[in-house]
């Protein structure tokens, strides 16, 4: 039954503008909640405003079209208005396949790597760790790579925080 969790502390009886759909859904808490979804046999909230979409087992959870966070008008298939977080790995996930890339935070070196086309993981960041050091393991895409600005400021290389070299705008 929806709504009423095997644990009978937990039914809300006072919350409002509460949804849930499946069966052993519902509450996960003795707090009267509100503005709650939970979503899927055994899902369960625990705070108000919160969404809760699977069960602890549920191991995917597939969406069809432009998923939105922070955006209610997502024009690609993940679009984050705002900031995320990535929580870190201790050993990468396989590689990714042939034309696909995948990402993943590495908490033991404290960098983003990044597989390209079934390619080993680089490091996404270089050594400075500063915004731009982007470091693409060099050029195997069969064209042209381009780097630069598309406004009208110059174009800086930095080694160790000191500019290099400066290219003007035109």
């Amino acid at each position: 039954m929806a709504g009423r969790t095997s644990t009978a502390a937990n039914t809300n009886t006072t919350g409002t503008q509460n949804t849930y759909l499946g069966a052993d859904s519902g509450p996960g808490t003795v707090t009267q909640l509100d503005n709650t979804t939970a979503i899927g046999y055994g899902s369960r909230v625990t705070a108000s405003n919160q969404v809760v979409i699977g069960n602890t087992s549920v191991t995917q959870t597939l969406l069809n079209g432009n998923v939105g966070i922070g955006t209610s008008t997502p024009s690609s298939a993940l679009e984050i208005s705002g900031s995320f977080t990535a929580r870190g790995l201790s050993s990468a996930p396989s590689v990714s396949t042939a034309n696909q890339g995948r990402i993943y935070f590495d908490y033991t070196t404290n960098k983003f790597r990044v597989s390209e086309n079934g390619g080993a993981y680089v490091d996404l960041v270089g050594a400075g760790g500063g915004s731009g050091d982007i470091n693409n393991g060099g050029n195997t895409t069969g064209s042209d790579i381009s780097i630069g600005t598309n406004d009208l400021f110059g174009f800086q290389f930095k080694t160790n925080n000191t500019t290099a070299m400066t290219i003007s705008s035109l």
